[in-house]
């Protein structure tokens, strides 16, 4: 099946795009809550459409929505915080260790937007972690839209109106003054078909082997990364990124890894393996 990302804007009140959502999407249907593995993969398909003039995001801030178990494996460290806004959903918010998942994202210097405000407990006690405050406006009534945005500025919270998609709900968000919207109504998504990175089974196995050792060898994983053809491109593509920000374009594999860490390779590896459904593709 194909698989798309689509970008969605999200405008301020001057109706300028400020960031993008990253939606990832299967034959045109929404991938919310679908396998890691979907998921991943898009993840990773964004590393190799951004860069060479090709940037997604246009230099903005990008809302990415995370499986709780991509979370778990702290998936979100392969990005820069500091363009990077991690979605919080009640996939996540049921979860037992969502308090401690949330801590560490803000630790790494991550924001957090918190998708669909409810008033129960899990949404309450997540509040202090949170930056910004999400609300569908083709549910609530106005009433208690007035109460959302009351909450959210007594704690201090952005908020953002999302499926704005008639004219009657951006009518509705203007009047409540909502800082960000976003739906159909304000801006059109804009699909880019990926095409699915294929890697060697036996080689990605001893490269996670490789990465898990206590002192990892970078000459081994610099080996086992240039023995994959698939593998040094997503990796110099992915150095080369915007999110970067490298004076100079890398070439070179080992040059990559130095400048990506052994943290952050080690989320790059994990991101590969969730891609395929059995983890790992075949040779």
């Amino acid at each position: 099946m194909d698989t798309y990302i689509v970008r969605q804007p999200i405008l301020d009140q001057k109706m300028h795009a400020a960031a993008y959502e990253l939606v990832y999407q299967q034959d045109s249907s929404a991938l919310y809550n679908q396998q890691d593995a979907r998921v991943a993969e898009a993840l990773l398909s964004f590393f190799n459409q951004i860069g060479d003039g090709n940037d997604l995001l246009e230099g903005r801030d990008a809302f990415i929505t995370f499986t709780p178990n991509l979370l778990l494996q702290n998936s979100p460290s392969v990005f820069d915080p500091k363009h990077v806004i991690v979605q919080i959903e009640e996939s996540v918010l049921i979860h037992p260790t969502t308090k401690e998942m949330l801590s560490n994202l803000k630790k790494d210097g991550f924001r957090l937007a918190l998708v669909s405000f409810d008033f129960n407990r899990r949404y309450l006690d997540i509040l202090p972690c949170v930056d910004y405050m999400k609300v569908d406006l083709s549910g609530p009534d106005k009433a208690d839209l007035k109460t959302i945005l009351s909450i959210a500025a007594e704690f201090g919270k952005k908020t953002i109106a999302y499926n704005v998609n008639t004219p009657e709900a951006l009518a509705t968000a203007a009047e409540l003054g909502f800082d960000y919207v976003q739906g159909l109504s304000v801006a059109d998504m804009v699909s880019t078909k990926s095409c699915k990175m294929e890697h060697l089974r036996s080689n990605l196995f001893r490269l996670i082997v490789a990465i898990t050792r206590e002192e990892p060898d970078f000459e081994e994983i610099t080996q086992y990364v240039s023995l994959d053809v698939t593998l040094t491109y997503s990796l110099i593509k992915m150095v080369n990124s915007a999110y970067f920000a490298l004076p100079n374009q890398v070439k070179d594999v080992k040059q990559a890894l130095a400048i990506l860490g052994i943290r952050q390779l080690r989320q790059w590896v994990y991101l590969i393996s969730f891609s395929t459904e059995d983890g790992l593709s075949n040779e």
